[in-house]
């Protein structure tokens, strides 16, 4: 394991907030030689398998239908057909096998219902033998997180043909220089800057950031929260929210790895969470629905055992500071007693 110090921790950090940054901005800023701070983070890529990505806004790329699907299945799937069924289409941008509640879960992204609909349709009837169940929720908001975008998804974007192909350079490597954004786009080097600032600034990009392919923490749980929404909910769900946004300032990347509310499912919030082992990740499990009590009336889980596409996110950013509070905004119409 590569030693994660202080100055490393602070890297992984800086990266995850803007990866676009200049390498000699961050070693000024850390007090330390640029030489050293580029080994540090070579180190970091390797051990860590970083990727550098752009975080983005679906709805603000006019991609209005974004789901979180959980299937149970019958019979294990042939692992042919379910990478076939994967790839056919361009609509799910995370899927990972799992074992608990629910063996797989996918997200999903489409310009419309109907599209997802579609979609939909041509899975499930791809694996028909397989499936036993199947729950698909809207997803209404990110409280924390985000998934990496496709390919494909980026290039059937209704927008300019030269942000486009900058667009999908930077998903694919945030940090690709402006000199090679130029080259793939076919233009000067002023005509990227300015597209590339446009593109930077935009509501569709929230920033330049990380995810780690091969995290430090391994067992992976997904949890979904059904709630009673009892007058003593607010309150409980307080408790709920102030544990999951308790990091600790030593770990190299977040716990918590995505928070998000679901609409039209049989579940409101869902939950990405990250820990050292099972057994901590049990209790974990047991000190959240001993937060929300009674007002908890459903909890399915599982844990994630293969990511067959697309990247978990995780990184390394400050929860507290991130965690999307405005989203509460939803329980407003709420009793507050």
């Amino acid at each position: 394991m590569v030693e994660v110090d202080a100055i490393s921790r602070a890297i992984l950090k800086a990266m995850s907030e803007n990866c676009r940054r200049s390498l000699s901005s961050l070693a000024a800023e850390l007090h330390c030689a640029p030489k050293t701070l580029k080994k540090k983070l070579a180190k970091l890529e390797e051990e860590y398998g970083i990727r550098y990505t752009l975080e983005l806004n679906e709805h603000e790329l006019d991609l209005d239908a974004t789901y979180l699907i959980r299937v149970k299945f019958s019979k294990p799937p042939e692992d042919t057909k379910l990478r076939a069924a994967l790839n056919k289409y361009p609509t799910v941008q995370f899927a990972a096998l799992t074992k608990g509640d629910f063996d797989l879960v996918l997200y999903t992204v489409s310009k419309t219902s109907l599209d997802f609909a579609r979609w939909a349709n041509f899975f499930r009837q791809a694996l028909s033998e397989y499936i036993e169940h199947w729950e698909a929720g809207i997803i209404t908001g990110f409280w924390f997180g985000f998934f990496v975008l496709g390919d494909e998804v980026v290039e059937n974007l209704d927008i300019e043909h030269v942000e486009k192909v900058m667009l999908r350079a930077l998903v694919r490597n945030a940090r690709t220089p402006l000199n090679e954004l130029a080259r793939k786009a076919g233009v000067p080097i002023s005509t990227a800057q300015y597209h590339l600032k446009k593109i930077l600034s935009s509501k569709a990009v929230k920033r330049a950031t990380i995810v780690m392919t091969k995290p430090p923490l391994m067992v992976h749980h997904i949890s979904t929260y059904h709630y009673r929404m009892t007058a003593d909910f607010l309150r409980r769900d307080v408790g709920g929210r102030e544990l999951i946004t308790s990091e600790g300032g030593y770990e190299p990347m977040n716990r918590l790895l995505l928070m998000f509310n679901i609409e039209g499912g049989d579940c409101d919030d869902v939950l990405f969470y990250s820990l050292n082992d099972p057994t901590e990740a049990q209790a974990f499990q047991t000190e959240m629905r001993t937060r929300f009590g009674k007002e908890l009336k459903a909890n399915p889980s599982a844990i994630v055992m293969d990511v067959v596409k697309g990247n978990l996110p995780c990184r390394k950013l400050n929860v507290k500071t991130e965690y999307n509070t405005k989203f509460m905004d939803i329980y407003d119409l709420m009793s507050k007693d």
